[in-house]
């Protein structure tokens, strides 16, 4: 009788353990169709989805989900294409992370440390890099688009609130970087936009404020764009036409507005800047605009204190 009573104990116990373990209720589903390619699931947390689908060959793939309620999905179409997502632990809950590869050599990495995060990364063409990293944040947006070959993006968010970003490439040899950290508690709703067509453009945004808003346009080659945002409200656009142009907006303060235009109509100059406009902006309710169009050799520098 004895051992009739511990072996229903066992049962019983084993039944719970089981019935335990089915509570993750995580979702995995992997298709690949090719040769040589790897993919990976790890998921420790509850709740979570993730979907990797590979054609082609020697491409790789990886999702950790240690968090709770997340999303994950990858495609890769082509060969030694590189994809990684990590959705961390104990912060990470409903979050989406998706990324698109089309093409060969590509790499794109999704690191989201937060609540409420969606990164969607898209790649078409070969040797391009997208990466999103995200530190103890809430409710942010990143997207980034490559289309072309060896273009470069880079998307951070660190510890702010309803920040969102995002970056578009069209062309070859293309930089871009927006960086939204946070600078005091009371940071975050930053919007910054960069867009790319054409080759070897460099275009990079800081908001280290609240409720700051940046564009930066670029169409053509070889063009170089920066906007620095220290402070809250601002609202900085800067639009290059052509080949060989500088632009620089700096705001550090509150409530001020920065338009920079440029259309250049020249030949692309290796090393020659053909325009040049700079915008710096200190204290409250500033308004600043340059507009420059011809060949080459125009300069612009307005200081507002």
């Amino acid at each position: 009788m004895r051992r009739k009573i511990l072996m229903g104990l066992l049962i019983v116990g084993l039944i719970l353990g089981l019935s335990g373990l089915a509570m993750a209720d995580n979702e995995a589903e992997v298709t690949q169709t090719g040769d040589e390619n790897v993919a990976n699931i790890s998921q420790t947390g509850e709740d979570n989805e993730a979907t990797q689908t590979q054609t082609g060959d020697y491409n790789t793939a990886s999702i950790g989900q240690p968090g709770g309620d997340d999303i994950a999905t990858q495609t890769q179409t082509g060969d030694y294409n590189t994809a990684s997502i990590f959705q961390r632990t104990e912060y990470n809950k409903e979050s989406e992370a998706v990324q698109t590869q089309t093409g060969d050599y590509n790499t794109a990495s999704i690191f989201q440390n937060g609540q409420r995060i969606n990164t969607l990364q898209t790649q078409i063409g070969n040797y391009n890099n997208a990466v999103y990293t995200s530190y103890a944040s809430a409710d942010e947006t990143a997207i980034q688009y490559q289309e072309g070959d060896e273009n470069w993006a880079e998307i951070k968010h660190g510890g702010a609130y309803y920040d969102k970003a995002y970056q578009t490439q069209i062309g070859s040899y293309n930089w871009a970087k927006i960086e939204q950290p946070l600078c005091g508690w009371s940071a975050g709703s930053n919007i910054a936009t960069q867009t790319q067509t054409g080759d070897c453009n460099t275009a990079d945004i800081y908001q280290g404020g609240q409720f700051n808003n940046a564009t930066q346009t670029q169409t053509g080659s070889n063009n170089w764009a920066d906007i620095y945002q220290d402070g809250s409200s601002n609202n900085a656009v800067q639009t290059q036409l052509g080949n060989n142009d500088e632009t620089d907006t700096y705001q550090d303060g509150s409530d001020n507005t920065s338009n920079i235009y440029q259309n250049h109509h020249g030949l692309c100059l290796a090393g020659m800047p053909a325009q040049y406009a700079s915008h710096s902006q200190y204290g409250e309710n500033n308004t600043a605009d340059t507009y420059q169009e011809g060949i080459m050799g125009n300069h612009a520098d307005i200081l507002q204190e």
